[in-house]
């Protein structure tokens, strides 16, 4: 796993995380405890957050994600009103830079297809 490229589809809901890696199809789907979501925020506890988000990285690859430095497309599913701000954008890509990404997307929009999310990192 080590020269290959990893691309990970993170999907953030409230106290949910849903990832799946691009390249084997390999799902993960977490849900927090404890909650990261606040009412205001769609990540409002980063520390919860990130360490969901470490465990859905372990159940995708294994004990060698840590070896791993993939790509990361964050797609906020909740909480878009009025689009995302300043400190929503940036609260998202520290998430992805704590599980190791090389390179963040954040998209807000459609769901997307595993080429689309390809696309992105073209």
């Amino acid at each position: 796993m080590f020269g290959r490229k990893r691309t990970v589809y993170l999907r953030v809901y409230p106290d949910e995380l849903r990832l799946k890696c691009i390249e084997n199809s390999k799902l993960s789907e977490l849900v927090a405890n404890p909650r990261f979501s606040t009412r205001r925020l769609l990540i409002g506890e980063f520390s919860a957050a990130e360490e969901l988000l470490l465990d859905g990285l372990e159940a995708l690859f294994g004990a060698e994600w840590q070896q791993l430095r993939p790509r990361i497309l964050i797609q906020p599913m909740a909480m878009l009103e009025g689009g995302l701000s300043t400190v929503e954008q940036i609260i998202l890509e520290e998430l992805a830079v704590a599980g190791r990404a090389r390179r963040v997307v954040i998209h807000t929009g459609k769901l997307l297809t595993d080429d689309e999310v390809l696309d992105h990192f073209v």
